[in-house]
């Protein structure tokens, strides 16, 4: 068994498909050990298999100039997460399934989508910028967190993910909780032994041929999970408003932690909050 501590990480996207595929592969803790590249990974088992949640992690930007777009427009993309209009100017912003499904539908052509994709918005578009962070903390708090999200998700799966395995060193990691650093060295203690326990429980049953979807059931909420979230600024304000400021009430300190986190990164790039 492994103590590690809660982490936030801002996952920049540089490129489409390795932003896709970089997602994807945190649901079952795979690294790109194939001889496929990312692109082909997309299309040939994500795309080919109809996953196309995933997608929801990358991000298109189109800007219409003023006279390139009209009511007919503005109707289609009503369909996509947010649109608006800056000095006569229409600036769309979807997520990457929104982009696939228009092109199986014939809409990007017909609307020309590939020729007025942009790079980044103009800052007076700020709040719309998306941006795509990866968590480690417990599985208990990312039921916290998922419970207030659109649904932009991206987990590590326990039914899938066997600890036993080599590549997680033949045991499970667990996610420091907010109040460990602050124990007794005694408690400290009889924590470490309740979650090695669990961890011989689990790792019992699998050695029993159990198979890690059943196994799973032992395992202890702290366990530690690997969550990517992507959102726009106003969506990510929403959630620290609820998981730090705790407007509708107390928020669990290990949720405050992680979102703490996520609001010094949003603070470190420019965007205010209440304090």
């Amino acid at each position: 068994m492994i103590l590690i501590e809660p982490k936030v990480e801002l996952l920049k996207e540089d490129n489409f498909y390795s932003h896709v595929a970089n997602c994807a592969r945190v649901c079952y803790a795979s690294n790109n050990n194939s001889n496929i590249s990312d692109e082909q990974f997309c299309k040939n088992v994500l795309i080919a298999n109809n996953h196309l949640s995933m997608f929801r992690h990358a991000t298109i930007y189109c800007k219409y100039d003023k006279n390139d777009w009209n009511k007919y427009t503005v109707d289609i993309f009503h369909l996509a997460q947010n649109i608006n209009v800056y000095l006569g100017d229409l600036y769309i912003i979807m997520n990457g399934q929104s982009y696939l499904e228009f092109k199986r539908n014939n809409i990007a052509e017909t609307l020309k989508i590939d020729s007025h994709i942009i790079k980044d918005l103009p800052n007076e578009l700020n709040e719309y910028k998306r941006f795509t962070f990866k968590v480690i903390t417990q599985i208990s708090t990312s039921r916290e967190l998922n419970r207030v999200s659109p649904n932009n998700i991206a987990e590590r799966s326990t039914r899938y993910c066997n600890y036993s395995k080599d590549k997680f060193g033949n045991q499970i990691c667990i996610c420091k909780p907010y109040y460990y650093d602050n124990l007794e060295i005694a408690d400290q203690l009889a924590f470490i032994n309740r979650m090695s326990e669990y961890e011989g429980n689990y790792l019992n049953r699998i050695s029993r041929g159990w198979k890690p979807e059943d196994a799973r059931e032992f395992l202890p909420l702290c366990t530690a999970t690997e969550v990517v979230y992507t959102y726009n600024v106003r969506e990510w304000r929403h959630i620290i408003d609820l998981r730090y400021y705790g407007i509708t009430g107390k928020p669990h300190p290990n949720a405050k932690i992680i979102v703490g986190m996520i609001r010094d990164q949003l603070i470190y790039l420019g965007y205010k909050f209440k304090d």
